[in-house]
């Protein structure tokens, strides 16, 4: 019964529009003094809105945006050294970062605190109930006598059912958060089966009857390798209608000359950097964390906080080791604010260069394509597979399909046919 109370509890305040606290908060935010509601911590979102802007607008991987956090000393939100793939992924991932206007918000929560919101502003949302938890005991044999331990089971809920509470804009552009998750929406594991590398798994090669990952096989006394649907093959025919296996090598071959091809194109070449400029531009226009006003602003604030802390440190009313504490937040806050305020200075000296430099850039890619694309190895055409964005889809006639990053950076619905087909093997 109390259990029960506590969970009726905790609903009604969440459909009243606060938080039910947590032990720790979202990465980013802090809780208000009442902890029913976010605070936005500047430095820490400041590093949330670089790890979108590394994934969505430049384009890195979750292992190189890992490694470079990690190169650079930044702890791990659980203050350990080490940042994986599940954190950045549940970062992307979180509604709590995603910009909703007031009209968003207000189709969520109920009219009373849609009324309590400025229609002028932006949330983020924090889910509550996404998850059901139970616990019982359970009776297990342990060394010969009898243990109790206490068992937690927790179930998925269905999206109805969860509540939508309204927390401080994050300030993260939201065309940001939207490409970061098209980013990574297909990734996959590369396959290692037969001790050879896969260069098209990874979510590269899927099956066009039902969109699935193409799994690998390989027949050790053939020394030959397969590309099968890999939902077909873990839940039966049912499951997807495409029967085919495509042989391997010849299939790594045929996609490597389209893509190469384009590489070697220079006028492909040309059209993807005159799209790239256009969605630079085309980001910088929209957000609204890059207005260099704004962290000017708080880069005086710092600084008059700096001035308040020394005067009361000259007066004795603060101890010298809050004040050596304060002060090295104050350092690194700074530090934080005159990074975004180069890298917005930057980004737009950068994109003139670009604009200034395009045809010699184009010249020197070109060369450089023609020398080296033909010597790179599997796991290196793998990454060039995956800065194209490049997704093949397997047909059950022999037909290859491929959609990549610059044409589905302007038409979603473009696909380009793959020449050649690959025979199966005969059964």
């Amino acid at each position: 019964m109390i259990a029960d109370r506590m969970r009726r509890g905790k609903r009604s305040k969440a459909k009243q529009g606060k938080l039910v606290a947590s032990p720790q908060s979202d990465y980013g935010f802090r809780y208000n003094q009442a902890r029913d509601g976010y605070e936005v911590d500047e430095l820490k979102m400041a590093l949330v809105r670089r790890i979108f802007r590394m994934v969505g607008v430049e384009g890195m991987t979750l292992n190189a945006v890992a490694a470079r956090l990690e190169a650079e000393g930044i702890p791990a939100p659980q203050g350990g050294r080490t940042w994986n793939r599940p954190t950045l992924r549940k970062f992307i991932l979180s509604d709590v970062y995603l910009r909703h206007n007031y009209e968003e918000v207000a189709k969520i929560v109920s009219g009373e605190v849609a009324a309590k919101l400025d229609p002028s502003a932006h949330y983020g949302i924090s889910w509550y109930g996404k998850r059901r938890h139970t616990h019982h005991r359970e009776v297990r044999i342990k060394n010969g006598k009898k243990t109790y331990p206490r068992v937690k089971k927790s179930v998925d809920v269905s999206r109805e059912e969860w509540i939508g509470v309204p927390v401080s804009d994050p300030g993260i552009p939201r065309e940001w958060v939207l490409a970061a998750r098209d980013a990574i929406k297909d990734n996959e594991k590369v396959s290692n089966c037969g001790r050879r590398f896969w260069e098209l798994t990874g979510g590269v090669l899927r099956c066009a009857a039902c969109g699935g990952a193409m799994a690998t096989n390989y027949i050790t006394p053939r020394q030959t390798g397969y590309y099968r649907c890999g939902r077909r093959y873990r839940l039966g025919e049912h499951a997807c209608s495409q029967g085919k296996n495509l042989r391997a090598e010849e299939t790594e071959a045929v996609v490597w000359q389209f893509v190469s091809g384009i590489l070697k194109d220079s006028t492909e070449l040309r059209r993807g950097i005159n799209k790239m400029l256009d969605e630079m531009k085309t980001l910088a226009s929209r957000s609204p964390s890059d207005d260099e006003e704004n962290w000017l602003k708080k880069l005086e604030e710092i600084e008059s906080q700096e001035e308040r802390l020394l005067d009361l440190y000259l007066e004795g009313k603060l101890e010298v080791s809050r004040y050596e504490s304060r002060v090295s937040q104050f350092k690194q806050s700074r530090r934080t604010i005159e990074e975004e305020l180069d890298r917005i200075r930057d980004r737009t000296a950068h994109i003139e260069r670009l604009e200034h430099d395009r045809d010699a850039l184009l010249s020197h890619y070109a060369q450089l394509a023609t020398e080296r694309l033909d010597e790179l190895e599997p796991e290196e055409r793998n990454r060039v597979y995956r800065m194209l964005g490049l997704t093949v889809l397997a047909h059950e006639d022999n037909r290859l399909e491929a959609k990549w990053a610059f044409d589905e950076a302007l038409c979603r619905d473009n696909v380009t046919p793959l020449p050649g087909s690959c025979r199966t093997p005969g059964r």
